[in-house]
């Protein structure tokens, strides 16, 4: 199966949702299925690598079913408030509509908004939500 993961937070990272993301991939990678994890890009730093984003985060996948992307446009990494949802939507926006989601059975997502997009651009989706539904909207 062919899946296509959001993330949209810039990487590496040492967040717990950071972690969870990478590690969930990379173990679906190792049951046979191809990844693409997106997650925006870091101003002023070269794209990372696929082996350096593993090695960093201490996930380990076959490099041939496991890719990593950087998106191009990054709108910053604070640390929230109403800037968080201004760059989360930035992001399901762009993986939303990359054609590498398009060729893939199925549509990871780990936070509403990307799900609501994702589910309105007509992808199949694997939602996964680190924390109560409540928590996330107050």
């Amino acid at each position: 199966m062919r899946i296509h993961v959001s993330y949209e937070k810039t990487l590496p990272r040492s967040d717990a949702d950071a972690e969870v993301v990478v590690h969930t991939a990379a173990a679906l990678a190792r049951r046979g299925h191809a990844l693409t994890l997106v997650a925006p890009g870091q101003p002023g730093r070269p794209p990372l690598s696929t082996e350096d984003l593993l090695a960093h985060q201490g996930a380990r996948a076959p490099l041939e079913r496991f890719g990593f992307l950087e998106a191009s446009a990054h709108l910053g990494d604070g640390p929230g408030g109403l800037f968080l949802p201004l760059r989360m939507g930035a992001q399901a926006h762009r993986v939303v509509r990359d054609p590498r989601a398009r060729a893939a059975d199925v549509f990871y997502a780990r936070n509403p908004l990307t799900l609501a997009l994702a589910l309105r651009a007509g992808h199949r989706v694997l939602f996964d939500h680190y924390r109560p539904w409540a928590d996330q909207v107050p």
